[in-house]
């Protein structure tokens, strides 16, 4: 007969069901079957009324398998912009082939000043590089910082040019009548906003459109002494005018080597990055190259060593990003995102080449909602296996140096037995709260790869099975991984097309979140703590679902340290 069949929709926090034959049931067995949500349930009933016609029987996916995320989309939550910055001809004020010091930062919405980049150029070769900007982070801008000059411009568009004279800050804005009110910029905008150190009659005057907190004096001998206004100098009435004659403290004039300044505005240089709002003295040679790598001083982030000129920030200066990882690849898991959650970030050092010298990594592993016994691996660019641990904090931990193909690895097996503890660590409110265990190391590199080509890939190594990985959606597998694992269980990787690591539904195994995220409970899907992710992973919008503007979240799915 053609009978209308009941359609049982069920969500387990374990699996998914795939199908249910719900016929000839009683009333008691239909009960436990509608509310035993937990359990896994697989019926195999035989009926007396056969039914011929079986297509009415359908499973709704509900929750995160039911988004229809498009083809292609990788859940990137950053963006690389390609910046060109050009100088035009100064006419002979600032020679073609003088150093500027540069560095690119963004605001986000919340007003936050986020570094991500310090380098060197000249006005012939102008500013080309690529941008790695979080997707929270609202506006670009550039600082330039030319012998004792330091002021901002807007990125519009990803491309500038600049007028080489506006590298000289004129006088004029340094003045209450031009560009100051009442002895305070406007702090909503960096532009209009600047500094300015020069040398006359033998004396250090510093000029800043804002007004004065203190001033950070180096000395020769290596000691940093913070002056605050009315303790050494002279000083105008607006206190944005710091004249430095004779003694510094008691050290003489010429014994200072370095002036930081510090102001009182967010537009002011030292909260985009301290390095640009600092200056040689202007009374001492400031065309010295103390490290002879043909940057000047004055431009050069570390002057005293050669393999070091310049630095990019990832996700941006003291800020971190958060690995999220579900551990079943090629299966299905839960979505939570919490099977490891580490909070990470990379300072990457060039030389005056642009060639990568260093790095700086820095870890924190915040939650373990699994429990397999994982691999955290972290992999550099290195063709030629040149890679050298210089040091890693602390000493203890477990770790291993693999060169593979393209690339060297650091390892650090058995990730979760930094918290030397058993079950699942800091994803149910109701247990104990572990404090998070942070490592730190920095490696070294031969100066081969230029910086807009070098790459860090973290993935997890799943249950120490060899060739188990699984990367953030859209990464390439490694030299170490089994091939045979692609395309079993809900694993959907295509190479041809370039999908790799994404489900039959286009879900991600990792996420790489570019804040400190708040992530979500156990067995709590990441749609339910963050209801907008929905429209991101169907690429409807681009907006920082994983902020704290109102309407991201929903607290009480998401895991909180208990006060």
């Amino acid at each position: 007969e053609n009978r209308s069949i009941p359609t049982i929709y069920l969500k387990s926090p374990v699996e998914e069901w795939s199908l249910v034959d719900f016929c000839c049931m009683n009333r008691y067995t239909r009960t436990q079957v509608l509310f035993s949500i937990s359990a896994v349930l697989t019926f195999s009933i035989g009926c007396i009324e056969q039914f011929s016609d079986t297509s009415e029987i359908q499973v709704k996916q509900t929750g995160i398998e039911g988004l229809l995320i498009p083809d292609g989309f990788d859940f990137n939550m950053n963006e690389n912009l390609d910046i060109d910055v050009g100088f035009q001809s100064s006419n002979g004020r600032i020679a073609e082939d003088e150093a500027i010091q540069f560095a690119i930062f963004g605001v986000d919405l919340a007003g936050e000043i986020h570094g991500l980049k310090i380098g060197h150029t000249t006005l012939s070769k102008g500013i080309v590089t690529t941008i790695t900007k979080p997707i929270h982070i609202e506006q670009l801008y550039l600082n330039t910082k030319y012998i004792g000059n330091s002021r901002f411009f807007k990125l519009n568009d990803d491309n500038l040019v600049i007028s080489a004279t506006d590298l000289v800050i004129d006088d004029n804005i340094f003045e209450s009548s031009n560009g100051r009110t009442r002895g305070i910029p406007d702090c909503t905008s960096f532009l209009g906003n600047a500094t300015k150190i020069s040398c006359k009659s033998n004396a250090v005057l510093i000029k800043s459109s804002a007004t004065f907190l203190h001033v950070d004096v180096e000395f020769s001998d290596g000691v940093v002494q913070r002056f605050k206004p009315g303790e050494t100098g002279s000083m105008n009435a607006n206190q944005n005018q710091w004249e430095f004659s004779n003694l510094i403290g008691a050290y003489a004039l010429a014994h200072a080597v370095r002036f930081t300044v510090f102001a009182d505005c967010k537009t002011s240089p030292h909260q985009v990055n301290e390095e640009m709002a600092t200056f040689l003295n202007p009374c001492r040679d400031t065309n010295e190259d103390q490290d002879q790598d043909g940057v000047p001083d004055n431009s050069d982030i570390s002057p005293t060593d050669p393999s070091v000129s310049a630095v990019s920030y990832f996700p941006a200066r003291d800020r971190y990003a958060t690995f999220a990882f579900e551990d079943m690849w090629p299966y299905k898991g839960d979505y939570d995102f919490n099977d490891l959650v580490v909070s990470h970030q990379a300072t990457v050092f060039t030389n005056a080449y642009d060639l990568v010298t260093k790095v700086e990594y820095l870890f924190s592993v915040r939650a373990i909602g699994a429990a397999f016994d994982n691999d955290l691996c972290i992999n550099f660019s290195d063709s030629q296996h040149q890679l050298i641990l210089e040091q890693i904090s602390p000493s203890s931990i477990q770790h291993v140096v693999i060169p593979i193909t393209g690339k060297t690895e650091l390892r650090f097996p058995h990730i979760r037995d930094v918290f030397d503890k058993e079950g699942f660590i800091n994803t149910d409110t109701t247990k104990t709260f572990f404090e998070p265990v942070t490592i730190s190391f920095t490696v070294l590199f031969d100066g081969t790869i230029i910086s807009d080509e070098f790459e860090i890939d973290e993935y997890l190594r799943i249950n120490q099975e060899v060739g188990r990985e699984v990367h953030k959606p859209g990464r390439s597998y490694t030299s170490l991984a089994d091939l045979s694992m692609f395309g079993t269980a809900n694993d959907d990787t295509q190479m041809a097309s370039s999908k790799f690591y994404k489900s039959k539904e286009n879900l991600p195994w990792v996420l790489e979140i570019p804040t400190e995220w708040e992530y979500p409970k156990e067995h709590v899907e990441i749609i339910d703590g963050y209801p907008k992710f929905k429209d991101f992973a169907q690429g409807k919008s681009n907006s920082p679902w994983y902020t704290d503007d109102a309407g991201n979240k929903i607290h009480k799915h998401l895991y909180r340290k208990k006060n």
